[in-house]
């Protein structure tokens, strides 16, 4: 491991290069120093230069000193940094000596716009390594007896590792939780939520040398300055050096006694450094979402590769979601259906497919694709068998909605695929995976492909299928972006199963852009025409070839529309007939009496016949065209 240190004034090269030396010894990492000479004159946002503090051959001889007189002289001193963008040079250096930790002292009461305190908040924010802003007041780090770390900070996590790793030997470690007084309980309440935390940094049993400590108290700063003792050090982890500014303005104010002697510092992990404004937001974001740990990449491992394997028990529940989801469908009953997303296995083997690809795991992907390709394959036997077996006379509206996709349901099915590998990889949410096997709507559109064929139901039945490949490859695809997002390590550029996870991951994300095309303008139809909402219902394929075959008999006769409006005791069938001659009464009889007898002797039938009467074109005006409609009531 490389260390880099940074100095800007000669206090803190006496003050900080012994400490950072002997660590960097303990710890049997390279030390390496410079000191930077900061340009006033490129402050932003100040037409006036700041003046220069200190002589920048002062500095850089206190630096030489100081690593001169080292009992063991492990120190490589480099080059003077002295250009109009220092933190691009130390970026330079980082890269170019392969730097692990960037160490910056600065004086934490200077105010924030200082070029100090800008060239701090500027390797906070970009440098590409681990970096620590440190201010150790008036205290050398030998007299150092606990360090403070409050966790109420998005990368504590991170800042304890860091200091487990560097701080042996400066005292005990307190993980700090601040939670307000609001009862009995508490405090037995924020204790076992700092016990969950460090459960989640891997830290299940207590260690020698960390104490965790919890502290009631009505906000951050008020907890730190309640529990603070005289040599101490308060490490916060974060992006902003305002942290140490604020913190060390509060105890100057309320603990002046002793907070010179009090050392604070903020750390920075590598994960959140970021140069561009997405990068900025994607660096708050994954210090919300902190990073699995080695020991949740495993569990989450066992998790996945146990459910994703093709076993009896997968096979078994497959068809019996499949046979729910059917029977559900043909009796339109969506809450059958939404049972038989419940009951499905089928979201594990295809988040197995996203963690394969975020992993690079070719015999991950191998198992799981063999898992979701066997169930979609018992599916579609078992729904196309029981389409066979219980023919319907019509679609029901339940069949019909999985038929008519657009790019809303893409949407829908990648962050389902999200929220899915999200669910998995926390323990504590693990429960919602249940809400996004509904939202995900897996097995519904399998089983309306099987039904859909079996009733030779063509036109809708390719809507179906566009449904579910788009679902499949799309859960997938969000998983995997997921994995990636929480720290799942992938396989190394130019390996052989990583160039066939990217052939593999290619293929899908050229799938969902094919399949997007006639999804984007079927959304852009709904919009123009409006939602499919029938002013009557569909009827049975026996009634309309009932009265189609009265109507076929008579000459110039034809149906213009034949629909049932209402259910139950409420329905009524509506019979439009259009004739370019009188129809007899005792045809209109025949059709009523024919409607009756299938739909029931009570059932209401209203028929109208619309006869078609054209005004000769002699009679009409020059710059019209009328066509009359003469209805009859019958």
């Amino acid at each position: 491991m490389k260390i880099l240190l940074v100095i800007t004034h000669s206090k803190m090269a006496k003050q900080t290069a012994p400490w950072l030396a002997e660590t960097a010894r303990r710890q049997n990492s390279q030390l390496l120093a410079t000191n930077c000479v900061l340009n006033p004159i490129a402050v932003p946002g100040r037409t006036e230069a700041w003046p220069l503090i200190e002589k920048p051959q002062k500095v850089r001889n206190a630096l030489k000193e100081t690593i001169d007189r080292l009992p063991e002289n492990n120190v490589s001193l480099l080059p003077e940094i002295r250009g109009q963008y220092p933190d691009q040079e130390v970026a330079e250096i980082i890269k170019k000596q392969e730097i692990d930790m960037v160490y910056f002292p600065v004086n934490a009461e200077l105010n924030p716009g200082t070029p100090d305190m800008q060239f701090g908040q500027k390797l906070l924010r970009n440098a590409p390594c681990d970096v620590t802003l440190v201010d150790f007041g008036t205290n050398d780090s030998k007299g150092i007896e606990r360090i403070l770390v409050p966790m109420d900070l998005a990368a504590s996590g991170h800042a304890i590792k860091h200091i487990i790793k560097l701080g042996s030997g400066m005292g005990d470690i307190i993980p700090l939780h601040i939670s307000p007084d609001f009862g009995g309980d508490s405090k037995k309440i924020a204790a076992r939520e700092l016990e969950l935390q460090l459960k989640e940094m891997g830290m299940e049993e207590p260690s020698s040398g960390i104490t965790p400590q919890v502290v009631m108290a009505d906000g951050f700063h008020q907890g730190i300055i309640q529990t603070v003792r005289a040599n101490d050090a308060i490490v916060l982890a974060g992006t902003s050096i305002k942290l140490i500014h604020e913190l060390r303005v509060q105890l100057l104010k309320l603990r002046p006694q002793i907070a010179d002697s009090v050392a604070i510092g903020v750390f920075r992990p590598s994960s959140l450094a970021a140069k561009t404004r997405f990068g900025r937001l994607r660096r708050r974001l994954k210090a919300v979402l902190p990073e699995l740990t080695l020991a949740d990449r495993v569990s989450l491992f066992d998790r996945i590769q146990g459910g994703s394997r093709l076993t009896p028990d997968f096979i078994v529940m497959t068809g019996l979601s499949v046979l729910i989801a059917s029977f559900g469908l043909l009796a339109d009953n969506s809450s059958v259906v939404i049972g038989a997303m419940l009951v499905a296995p089928f979201m594990t083997p295809i988040i197995g497919v996203g963690l394969a690809l975020a992993q690079g795991n070719l015999a991950l992907m191998k198992r799981s694709a063999i898992a979701t390709g066997m169930g979609l394959i018992v599916g579609l036997f078992l729904s196309f068998t029981l389409g066979l077996l219980a023919p319907v006379d019509e679609m029901p509206l339940e069949v019909l909605a999985r038929g008519d996709p657009d790019i809303m349901d893409m949407v829908i099915a990648f962050v389902s695929g999200m929220a899915a590998a999200y669910a998995v990889s926390r323990e504590s949410v693990a429960e919602s995976i249940v809400g996004v096997a509904i939202a995900a709507a897996l097995v519904p559109p399998l089983a309306c492909v099987g039904i859909m064929l079996a009733n030779e139901e063509m036109l809708e039945a390719d809507g179906a299928i566009i449904l579910l490949i788009t679902n499949l490859a799309a859960i997938a695809l969000g998983a995997a972006t997921v994995f990636r997002w929480l720290g799942v390590p992938g396989t190394k550029t130019g390996h052989p199963s990583y160039i066939k996870i990217r052939w593999i991951s290619t293929i899908l994300v050229l799938l969902l852009l094919i399949l997007s095309i006639p999804l984007v303008f079927r959304l852009a139809n709904k919009l123009a025409v409006g939602q499919t909402r029938p002013m009557s219902f569909r009827v049975s394929n026996r009634l309309k070839r009932n009265v189609n075959g009265h109507v076929d008999k008579i000459d110039g006769l034809t149906v213009m529309a034949l629909g049932r409006s209402g259910s139950g005791n409420d329905k009524m069938i509506r019979v439009l007939l259009s004739t370019e001659k009188p129809v007899p009464a005792n045809v209109i009889e025949d059709i009523r009496a024919a409607v009756k007898k299938i739909m029931g002797q009570d059932t209401p039938v209203l028929i109208r016949v619309f006869q078609n009467a054209v005004i000769p074109q002699t009679q009409l005006p020059m710059n019209n065209s009328i066509q009359s409609v003469n209805p009859i009531r019958k």
